[in-house]
C-alpha cells in the first residue's frame, strides 16, 4: 500500500500540523489517511517475525496527537522522516553471535533495510 500523498505533499502535512495552534479537520483527515501505510509496514514486519521467524512480537503505534507532539518538539523535522510512526519489538535473551545471527535473519527478509547496531552506537530518547 502506497502513500496516499507524494512525500513533499506529506512534508507540507507535517508544517501545517506543528504551526497550527489547533490543527485543521481537513490536515487531520489527510493524518489519518497515511497512518495505514505505516500499519501495512508493520503487519509485513510482524508476519515476517511472527510467522517466517517464529519470534514473539510486541508493537505499538504512535496516536495523531503523539505524532503531532514530536513535530512541534523538533521543528526541524519532516513527517516523511518520522521513524517511530509504528514499531516492532523482539526481546530475546542470546549471545552477542546469536544477536548477529537474528540480525541477519531479519534482514534478510527485507532487502534494502539499514541496519544500526544499537550496541556501537547507542540512542536514547
Amino acid at each position: 500500500m502506497g502513500l496516499p500523498v507524494s512525500k513533499k505533499e506529506l512534508d507540507r502535512l507535517g508544517s501545517r500540523l506543528r504551526d497550527a495552534a489547533v490543527p485543521s479537520e481537513e490536515d487531520l483527515r489527510l493524518l489519518e489517511a497515511v497512518r495505514p501505510h505505516y500499519l501495512a509496514a508493520l503487519g509485513r514486519v510482524r508476519t515476517v517475525f511472527e510467522a517466517e521467524l517464529g519470534l514473539d512480537v510486541s508493537h505499538r503505534e504512535k496516536n495523531r496527537d503523539t505524532i503531532i507532539e514530536k513535530l512541534r518538539r523538533d521543528r526541524h523535522m519532516e513527517l516523511s522522516s518520522v521513524q517511530d510512526v509504528v514499531g516492532a519489538r523482539v526481546v530475546r535473551s542470546l549471545t552477542l553471535a546469536g544477536q548477529d545471527d537474528l540480525v541477519a535473519q531479519i534482514s534478510g527478509r527485507f532487502p534494502g533495510a539499514k541496519v544500526r547496531d544499537r550496541r556501537r552506537q547507542p540512542s536514547f530518547g
